[in-house]
């Protein structure tokens, strides 16, 4: 085709969108990346933000753990893991959630003295 037509401009004008939309997904996937490799770097750690309202029995848990005041967490608490794996979150100054702490470390070691007879 004859360059007067405007073949040759229309071909240079797709080329330039071409390579803008090129240069676009490049400077997307490079911020994709390091948007990646700094989430690590914050602590994103999970927390216990309010604490549950009624108490849980013992025999519905197999242990706890401590939350400690940090940079990333806002209360002291303690962690409670139920028997499917999920988590509960209870104020440790509650009476019930001293009883039910209480409770689990009798369990534990009756536990181990069963170990240790066998």
């Amino acid at each position: 085709m004859p360059s007067w037509l405007g073949y040759q401009h229309l071909c240079g004008t797709h080329l330039k969108i071409r390579m803008i939309s090129y240069r676009v997904c490049v400077l997307a996937a490079l911020f994709s990346l390091l948007i990646i490799t700094l989430i690590p770097t914050t602590q994103s750690a999970d927390c216990c933000l309010k604490f549950t309202q009624r108490p849980v029995h013992c025999r519905w848990l197999k242990g706890y753990t401590f939350q400690d005041i940090t940079s990333s967490c806002d209360l002291n608490a303690v962690i409670f893991q139920n028997r499917r794996n999920k988590f509960v979150c209870a104020d440790p100054s509650q009476d019930w959630t001293k009883r039910v702490q209480r409770c689990l470390r009798k369990r534990q070691e009756k536990k181990s003295q069963l170990k240790k007879r066998v």
